[in-house]
């Protein structure tokens, strides 16, 4: 074979550095008792709109035989360069964390070496993420929602500047309280008085780092909601309406301190006159302990004249004890 016929011979293909491969699988690559591959509990990712588990990491020059058997995308991979190798990361089918939201706003991104790879996507709940980096190199898988960004090792799990409030104690989560009562609580103008009574079977107080309108919580913080259905609208009553004073009427302790709301709402009532309240609180972020208090703190408006009646003296008090 002549010289010039040799130049003309293609190099072999060969999977570039920095390429990404995505997709779904059908099983699961590792068990607990394979302590390779699978990534202990704890290598978890939770921001207010996403949460993912990585479960499985492979590293090397080769697929290993089990995931390509299953993954024709990752079978068909020419050869990596030399001196690169390919990380294999496979997503729990069922992440620690539940989380509502739908995902949406996210800003996800592989860091490798120092070179930033963006992603179309979030891989999701099964999915799998392979990237060719150089040998050795830190590689993070980088999310970035409502402005925050964390990171996670794609060799070993572990958390990069993460969002604290939202792995170990206390947790992300919701307390269903037991119901609340206020029976014939009188309300006063001068010598007239009207009595009026309201209750429900329960309320909820839940712990988060994020809300829509309040943004992150401060650094060492967190938010307490405490939510529940209110008596106020016209239909509850024939003849008044009975008004919330929800500043004053909710408070929150953790055995040191009382904290006061910072901010609260009140939606429209509904068709029957009740109203739901949400009411929120900036607490400590390692509390996992607290109670709540809850006054009728309120006044009386009669529907006729505009007079305006309010409590004579303390009013009874619900508590309510939660642990997160």
């Amino acid at each position: 074979m002549s010289l010039a016929a040799c130049a003309e011979i293609e190099p072999l293909e060969r999977t570039g550095l920095y390429e990404v491969f995505t997709g779904h699988s059908k099983t699961t690559w590792c068990q607990e008792e394979d302590d390779g591959p699978f990534l202990a509990p704890g290598a978890d990712l939770v921001g207010p709109n996403f949460s993912l588990s990585m479960r499985c990491h492979f590293g090397g020059t080769e697929v290993p035989d089990h995931v390509a058997a299953e993954i024709e995308q990752l079978a068909e991979l020419p050869a990596l360069l030399e001196g690169a190798e390919l990380l294999i990361n496979q997503l729990a089918f069922k992440p620690a964390h539940e989380m509502d939201a739908g995902g949406e706003g996210l800003e996800p991104w592989i860091e490798a070496d120092g070179r930033r790879i963006d992603l179309d996507a979030l891989p999701i709940r099964g999915d799998y993420l392979a990237v060719a980096v150089p040998a050795g190199a830190e590689t993070v898988l980088w999310v970035e929602d409502q402005g925050r960004a964390q990171g996670i090792d794609l060799r070993t799990g572990a958390h990069i500047d993460p969002v604290e409030g939202y792995y170990g104690d206390p947790g992300i989560s919701s307390v269903t309280t037991e119901g609340w009562e206020f029976w014939d609580v009188e309300l006063w103008n001068g010598g007239t008085s009207w009595t009026v009574s309201c209750r429900d079977d329960w309320a909820t107080v839940e712990r988060s780092m994020w809300l829509p309108d309040q943004g992150w919580a401060p650094e060492g913080s967190a938010f307490l909601e405490v939510e529940f259905w209110w008596c106020g609208g016209e239909e509850v009553f024939e003849e008044v309406t009975w008004t919330l004073d929800v500043r004053r009427a909710v408070a929150v302790s953790d055995g040191s301190q009382f904290f006061e709301p910072f901010d609260w709402v009140q939606d429209e009532p509904e068709e029957n006159g009740w109203q739901l309240t949400t009411v929120i609180f900036e607490v400590p972020a390692q509390t996992a302990e607290f109670k709540v208090f809850f006054t009728p703190a309120s006044e009386v408006t009669e529907k006729e004249s505009g007079r305006k009646f309010s409590p004579n003296g303390l009013q009874e008090i619900v508590t309510w004890e939660v642990a997160f």
